[in-house]
């Protein structure tokens, strides 16, 4: 059990770190620095867009009276300014003034945290507003979009303030501690799920002659299914990501994503499978005793004597047909690599193995173990009845064995 538990505490930690790693806030908060004289020129200047379309825009802005500046900005900002003052906002005022100018919003601007203080106390007044109803913000957006006034200096400075999420194209923008706020403990999870892996004591061996899985294979199978599995888990998490948030993963509705998840997640529960057999073979052993055989398992430790053996029979284990047509089913219909290799791999696989058949009723199931042959040669001298592969009983070595078990 301890086995399966170091190989479940392993994959926690690992999709902890998946999830760390793809997780993104709701929103950020970007500010840029802006010109009113370009949104006067941008109001009045004839448009460039071919078409009918283009061709009434132009003439409508043809005919439309120029307001002065003065009124035309009283007009523009009319619902949708706030003023700000202090030295804190001071210095983000500077740090925008030093950007590159005419940088476009999507490559200029400075980001902030939503609940970063100077920003976030202008996010609670927006929500206020809109809370109370209040005509003071009626241009706003919905809450996300906001003219800043500085107006301590002599000129008035104005900024905009924007939410900006994960579908938005300023998304990209964003510095990547603030896209991804807790990346950062990836570094430290998958060096601890490494450190859970190989640092606990292995189960030690019963014997010299015992039979064991070999080391490497274990090894080779823990690698895979913790990539499969891993893969499985993180896959609809880019996906969605990549599409805008989180909130769609385990949506059931229409445009939800729910059903994609489901199926993904089941492949990477058969994935982790591999761990669950992985972490049986570390602890499967098989001594050979001078009247029996004893094996243990992290399920039992029982000791068998060769007179409580009715049957051994050989036995091949393959993977289950169903199961194997559904994985190549939705690995088509996805268009994945992925499961299809998983089935070349893993699908077609047959392995070795015996069917100990106890007199009183239960069975002792050994499959892949190495060194089989030698349990049924300890059978065969013992005068055991051996079943060939086609189930037919196959009599003891010597005519004295075979009088004393002969079938019936």
């Amino acid at each position: 059990m301890f086995e399966l538990l170091r190989r479940l505490t392993v994959m926690v930690v690992i999709g902890a770190g998946v999830v760390t790693y793809v997780y993104v806030p709701e929103a950020v908060v970007r500010l840029n620095a802006e010109d009113p004289l370009d949104w006067y020129e941008s109001s009045y200047a004839p448009q460039s867009k071919l078409g009918a379309t283009g061709y009434a825009e132009s003439f409508l802005r043809s005919e439309q009276a120029m307001l002065p500046p003065a009124e035309f900005l009283a007009c523009h900002l009319e619902g949708r300014v706030k003023e700000i003052s202090g030295p804190e906002w001071k210095t983000i005022v500077q740090a925008l003034e030093a950007a590159p100018p005419g940088s476009e919003a999507t490559d200029g601007g400075r980001f902030f945290a939503t609940d970063a203080p100077l920003v976030g106390e202008v996010l609670a007044w927006m929500q206020e507003m809109q809370e109370t109803g209040s005509t003071e913000l009626a241009k706003t957006s919905g809450g996300n979009f906001l003219y800043l006034r500085y107006a301590d200096d002599a000129k008035p400075w104005f900024a905009s303030l924007s939410v900006v999420g994960p579908t938005d194209v300023s998304w990209s923008s964003a510095p990547v501690e603030l896209r991804n706020p807790c990346r950062r403990f990836v570094v430290y999870l998958l060096p601890l799920a490494g450190l859970i892996y190989l640092t606990p004591p292995r189960p030690r061996k019963l014997a010299p002659d015992a039979l064991r899985f070999p080391r490497l294979s274990i090894v080779l199978t823990d690698v895979i299914g913790f990539t499969l599995t891993t893969f499985m888990f993180a896959a609809p998490m880019l996906i969605v990501i990549g599409r805008g948030g989180l909130a769609p993963l385990l949506d059931f509705g229409f445009d939800g994503f729910g059903p994609v998840t489901l199926v993904f997640w089941l492949l990477g529960t058969i994935s982790f499978s591999l761990l669950v057999i992985a972490g049986g073979q570390a602890v499967r052993q098989v001594v050979l005793l001078p009247d029996g055989l004893r094996d243990v398992s992290w399920r039992r430790d029982v000791t068998v004597r060769f007179d409580e053996i009715a049957l051994v029979e050989p036995i091949v284990v393959s993977f289950p047909t169903g199961l194997r047509r559904l994985i190549w089913i939705v690995g088509i219909l996805a268009r994945s690599p992925i499961l299809i290799s998983q089935v070349l791999m893993f699908g077609y696989a047959r392995h070795p193995g015996l069917d100990v058949r106890l007199r009183k009723g239960s069975t002792l199931r050994i499959v892949a173990l190495p060194g089989m042959e030698r349990i049924l040669d300890a059978c065969r001298a013992a005068g055991i009845r051996i079943a060939d592969p086609n189930h037919q009983l196959m009599q003891p070595a010597t005519s004295a064995q075979s009088s004393a078990t002969s079938p019936g």
